[in-house]
C-alpha cells in the first residue's frame, strides 16, 4: 500500500485496500516531487514517478535497496547509520 503504510505495493491487494493503495500511488505519481517510502532499515518500499526520474531507474529496481545506495549525494547514509 501507498502512504497508508499496509505494507503492500502500489498496485497489490483487492478489496477496499487495494483500492486505496491503488489512490495513493496515482496520487503520489501526480506529484513532481520525488517521494519513497521506506522500512526501518531504510530500505525503499515504494516510489512514486518522479523518483524513478531521479534515481534513472524504475521503481521495481529501487524496491528493496536501501535509500543511501539510491541516493548517497542526499547524505542520508551517515543520519541512517547513526
Amino acid at each position: 500500500g501507498g502512504a497508508s503504510g499496509s505494507g503492500r505495493g502500489a498496485g497489490g491487494g483487492g478489496g477496499a485496500d487495494g483500492a486505496a493503495a491503488r489512490w495513493d500511488a496515482r496520487v503520489l505519481d501526480a506529484l513532481d516531487r520525488a517521494i519513497v517510502r521506506v522500512d526501518a532499515e531504510w530500505r525503499i518500499r515504494q516510489a512514486n514517478a518522479a523518483a524513478e526520474r531521479l534515481a534513472g531507474e524504475p521503481r521495481a529496481a529501487l524496491a528493496g535497496r536501501h535509500i543511501w545506495d539510491v541516493v548517497p549525494a542526499a547524505g542520508l547514509a551517515d543520519a541512517a547509520r547513526q
